[in-house]
């Protein structure tokens, strides 16, 4: 029981640096002014996007 929860806690530390990583870089070309260009909000509406469509909440004509 205690070899599986090891196994959980290494997945989501795994996981958790991929986010990080991935923030770290979209932090570094966010500019932060105004311009409505942000990689930051491209990235989770592309994200969200995404999952809603997996999901099968979204039809492919959105």
């Amino acid at each position: 029981m205690a070899l599986a929860r090891i196994e959980d806690i290494k997945i989501k530390i795994s996981q958790l640096q991929s986010m990080r990583a991935t923030l770290t870089h979209l932090a570094r070309e966010c500019h932060g002014d105004d311009m409505p260009d942000c990689p930051i909000f491209d990235d989770l509406v592309g994200s969200f996007g995404a999952q809603k469509h997996v999901s099968g909440k979204v039809s492919s004509n959105s």
